[in-house]
């Protein structure tokens, strides 16, 4: 097998996911299960309360098939205004119907390659998304939960998101309800 750096040269992220040691051997993984009937909220793009199969890109390149949703619906709204991706859409409330099988990041999200890879912070953000999703579909995994620095009001406080591939989404995870973000209480929400 090519080494992670070779095969991150090359492009190939499925490899370099299937390169990695099982999640019991990770460094820095810990597996763990989400209760069922956890509840989660999305911010999504406007008009986005429909759930929708994702595409590739426009030029034709493939890409990763994670939905990404907070327990804390505070940094949800917080991570999408921060990182220009919406923040100002409706709000998929949803929950798991099963438990679900996951790895705990432990440390910030962009770190996980550190312990197999010297290069890692030169990983393209995006890149490093498809070989998680990659990395879920190799080990029969549900999601991952992380927490994202540039996501964090605090970065003293590490406060975690998950990410759930299509296929749970489609069988495990439903939408109960979309609402607008304006109807929310958010009192309590701060910037």
């Amino acid at each position: 097998m090519e080494n992670i750096k070779t095969l991150i040269d090359k492009g190939d992220m499925k490899k370099v996911a299937e390169a990695l040691p099982p999640p019991a051997q990770m460094k820095n993984f810990t597996l763990v299960n989400v209760p069922a009937n956890k509840t989660f909220y999305s911010v999504r793009q406007p008009g986005g309360c429909e759930f929708k199969k994702k595409q590739p890109f426009k030029d034709g390149t493939k890409r990763h098939k994670l939905f990404f949703f907070c327990d804390d619906l505070e940094l949800c709204i917080y991570a999408t205004k921060n990182t220009g991706s919406g923040g100002g859409g409706p709000v998929w409330i949803a929950s798991n119907s099963t438990e679900l099988k996951i790895v705990k990041i432990d440390g910030w999200r962009h770190q996980f390659l550190n312990p197999y890879y010297d290069g890692y912070l030169d990983i393209d953000y995006y890149d490093k998304e498809i070989i998680l999703y990659y990395y879920l579909i190799k080990h029969e995994l549900d999601g991952f939960q992380a927490a994202t620095m540039q996501d964090q009001p605090d970065f003293k406080k590490k406060t975690f998101e998950f990410a759930f591939l299509e296929k749970v989404m489609q069988k495990k995870v439903m939408i109960s309800s979309c609402v607008p973000l304006a109807s929310l209480n958010k009192s309590n929400i701060k910037f």
